[in-house]
């Protein structure tokens, strides 16, 4: 009897083991399964958060490269306008000293003539003078008399700065450069005016 009651409370501690055990592990799959559902969510929490932060990546990469390429284009383009206007500036440089060499060129070349022209001029005067001395007499007029004025305002001028320049006019709208301007007096011309004169008055 006595090890009856001592079976039936070892059966009855034993089945009260096994109902704690049991009770236990529902209890440690029941935490298990929540930590599992914890730990996805968690994972899918931090798929999402790596899958945005890919997102916002790859779109910040793409208004980087865009930023980039506009930045490269304006680039181009302010290069670009920089060549046409040191080309511009060249070419405007080249074909003004191009101009003043013209100019300087035509210049020595005027006075090149204009000293063969008075050096020619000189010789002829005196030719003449040592050729018939005491006959003829030459005055030089100045351009403040009168005379010079009239006598210039009778050669043609030029009609424009091209033709002035380079000839291109008919040959009466040539320009005329005078260098001097002589008086000529001759004897017999002189006393054949004054005899023609004295008919004149009678």
């Amino acid at each position: 009897m006595e090890f009856n009651d001592q079976l039936a409370e070892l059966t009855l501690a034993y089945q009260q083991e096994l109902r704690s055990i049991s009770t236990r592990k529902e209890r440690g799959i029941s935490n298990a399964q929540m930590l599992q559902r914890e730990l996805i969510e968690a994972l899918n929490d931090v798929e999402a958060c790596v899958t945005v932060g890919q997102a916002q990546i790859e779109e910040e990469k793409r208004r980087q490269l865009q930023l980039r390429e506009q930045n490269a284009q304006l680039l181009r383009e302010n290069v670009a306008k920089l060549q046409n206007d040191f080309c511009a500036s060249i070419k405007e440089q080249y074909e003004r000293e191009e101009r003043a060499l013209i100019e300087e060129e035509r210049d020595y070349e005027i006075m090149e003539l204009e000293a063969m022209a008075e050096q020619n001029q000189a010789l002829t005067i005196a030719t003449l003078q040592n050729a018939f001395p005491g006959k003829i007499a030459f005055q030089q007029l100045l351009q403040h008399m009168p005379d010079y004025r009239y006598i210039a305002e009778s050669f043609p001028r030029p009609t424009n700065q091209h033709e002035a320049l380079y000839c291109t006019g008919d040959q009466d709208d040539r320009e005329v450069h005078i260098l001097q301007i002589y008086r000529f007096f001759h004897d017999d011309l002189a006393a054949a005016f004054e005899a023609s004169a004295v008919r004149m008055d009678v």
